[in-house]
């Protein structure tokens, strides 16, 4: 173990960097806040770099099965989706994104981005397990940017959208430019 991670036997002479920011839930300063030596830990794949010869790992939850880790989700960005307040802090809160599984799911929502008005509570508005619709707005260097507001803002829009194009295709009665050109024509 080492201060920046832990390197992690996959196999006889196959070893992987497990880095310090993606092991566990929160920050911690050295890999043995969180492992013990020859501690078996159930990890992913994040990177493979032939050339440098690099494998970068990142730690799985426990109680992670197989199939929930081929079932979980990909985030993109405009993707809407449910997640759950995990943590707050005093920068914004983090949220864990429905089917996902470990930090690959886990974003920030900024305060300006979670639709609660200027100098509102966010502990109080959005308490920790609470599930809200949001937007993953931008993806860089691994993390996720989420934004409630503009997952109410697509939603209205797509209403809206929905709307107009009902409206276009099924309109009732006279349009009041027909009325004008009848009577008009009338005379």
């Amino acid at each position: 173990m080492q201060p920046f991670g832990a390197f992690v036997e996959l196999e006889k002479g196959l070893d992987g960097l497990l880095h310090v920011s993606e092991i566990g839930d929160r920050r911690i300063e050295h890999p043995n806040e969180v492992l013990k030596e020859s501690q078996e830990v159930n990890v992913r794949v994040t990177k493979i770099d032939r050339q440098a010869r690099r494998i970068g790992l990142a730690l799985l939850p426990e109680g992670i099965t197989e199939e929930q880790l081929k079932q979980s989700v990909q985030p993109r960005p405009g993707m809407i989706t449910t997640a759950k307040i995990v943590e707050h802090e005093s920068f914004g809160v983090f949220a864990q994104l429905d089917n996902t599984v470990g930090k690959v799911g886990r974003g920030l929502i900024m305060p300006q981005d979670s639709n609660v008005p200027r100098g509102g509570d966010l502990k109080k508005a959005l308490p920790v397990g609470m599930e809200v619709k949001v937007k993953v707005v931008e993806i860089e260097r691994g993390r996720l940017k989420l934004s409630i507001r503009a997952a109410i803002h697509d939603e209205e829009r797509q209403a809206y959208r929905a709307y107009q194009q009902q409206a276009n295709s099924t309109t009732v009665g006279v349009s009041l430019a027909d009325k004008l050109r009848k009577l008009n024509l009338g005379r």
